[in-house]
């Protein structure tokens, strides 16, 4: 069995009636679908099919031959994903339009497109309705908005978050943003996805990989709100510096256009939704808040796709 405390995508596939774990250490109420076959089409590289077939022909003769370090559940799940018929999972998918939170998880659905199968259902947003007469410390008469969640969401996400992956047969949810990436890559690719996978074959990088999503939502992400929403300029200087540092970190660690190599990965789709948003920071802040094109950000922009361009990613030909 391949669970990981640390991150919940390393995930016994066949032991299906388990769920997950959470980073905090708490079973989620995930499913996965029924594990089914490996493709190994022509959209496939060469030594994206040449490890593959390596993998196989190791199940197939033992553990001792597997070009990579691997446990004992893990080459029985790669021995039973190249067995089994293809299925396309599906899933209600519960979002909301503005969330770079949600987003993540949108990326991942697009770039398995055509092995995944998704009902995008807003989930979350605001209402407008008169205020509560009479609740303490409540003087207001007028029309407010307030925050709304779905029941659905509430349902199957007591904490109210997105985005949240519900299978549609078992009614059993996938929650927290970075985890639906993985839980995604992993369920597409055992429906026979064809696209480039968001997780790395190799064990280390698969680690190495979960180890920095997670450096880029604490470096990349979370500063950024400290740029808009603190009101004293020495704040803001602050969080920005700690962005700076946490992008130039992300480009030091980059292993070809892509964060794993050449293509999209786990840590490139935990920054991409934030990345698309920088802009905002000079537009509202001025421009000593801009990323610099220059110096230890510059393959930053390299990175991140022009305005207008679709984002990077698999999916269905």
């Amino acid at each position: 069995r391949v669970h990981d405390r640390a991150c919940p995508s390393g995930v016994d596939f066949l032991d299906t009636g388990r769920a997950p774990i959470c980073a905090n250490g708490v079973r989620t109420t995930a499913v996965l679908s029924t594990t089914t076959s490996v493709t190994t089409s022509s959209s496939f590289s060469n030594s994206m099919r040449t490890s593959l077939q390596r993998v196989g022909s190791a199940c197939a003769q033992g553990l001792g031959r597997l070009p990579f370090p691997c446990s004992a559940g893990s080459a029985v799940l790669l021995r039973q994903s190249s067995t089994q018929p293809s299925k396309v999972p599906k899933f209600q998918y519960l979002s909301a339009w503005f969330c770079p939170y949600a987003h993540r998880c949108t990326l991942a659905l697009e770039h398995h497109r055509g092995f995944i199968e998704w009902e995008w259902v807003e989930a979350l947003g605001w209402e407008s309705r008169p205020s509560a007469v009479g609740e303490e410390h409540d003087q207001r008469t007028e029309e407010h908005f307030y925050h709304w969640k779905s029941p659905d969401l509430l349902r199957h996400n007591p904490s109210g978050l997105v985005p949240t992956l519900v299978d549609t047969q078992s009614q059993r949810s996938v929650v927290e943003s970075l985890v639906t990436i993985q839980f995604v890559d992993e369920v597409a690719r055992a429906a026979g996805s064809t696209a480039p996978p968001l997780l790395p074959l190799d064990l280390i990088e698969r680690a190495r990989a979960r180890v920095w999503a997670d450096a880029v939502n604490r470096s990349c992400c979370s500063p950024y709100y400290g740029v808009l929403v603190k009101a004293d300029e020495e704040g803001r200087r602050e969080s920005m510096q700690a962005l700076l540092k946490g992008i130039s970190t992300f480009c030091k660690e980059m292993r070809g256009p892509f964060f794993s190599g050449t293509s999209p990965s786990l840590v490139d789709y935990a920054l991409l939704p934030w990345a698309y948003r920088y802009y905002v920071l000079p537009h509202y802040k001025g421009p000593e808040y801009a990323v610099p094109r220059e110096g230890e950000t510059a393959r930053f922009h390299d990175w991140l796709p022009p305005p207008g361009a679709p984002p990077p990613a698999g999916g269905a030909p």
